[in-house]
């Protein structure tokens, strides 16, 4: 006695595919006979996949924490950072840059 199988929907090939192809990606490869071989049932609506929902998600962020209060008047703290001899030179031939920043 032959074994029925159904035809793979959408979600079906979706999850095939390792959710990377979207539900239009799908029906195009179909209907534009891309995988030779390739049937799809397209008579029902895919639902949304929780699985990329899910894996869409992130996590709150971190809320940043200062280590001393900010600074209140000008030049009351000054970060410097020296960089250079990264390949990079100036039009006068300088090499390195100087980052000045008043808190």
């Amino acid at each position: 006695m032959p074994v029925r199988t159904r035809t793979p929907d959408i979600e079906t090939w979706h999850g095939r595919f390792g959710h990377g192809a979207t539900h239009r990606a799908v029906v195009e490869a179909a209907r534009n006979r891309t995988l030779h071989g390739m049937s799809l049932d397209a008579s029902v609506d895919p639902a949304v996949c929780e699985h990329c929902i899910q894996g869409k998600q992130t996590h709150a962020s971190i809320p940043k924490m200062r280590e001393s209060p900010r600074a209140t008047r000008r030049l009351e703290r000054v970060s410097i950072d020296l960089a250079g001899q990264d390949g990079v030179v100036s039009r006068s031939g300088r090499v390195y840059k100087m980052h000045i920043v008043d808190d």
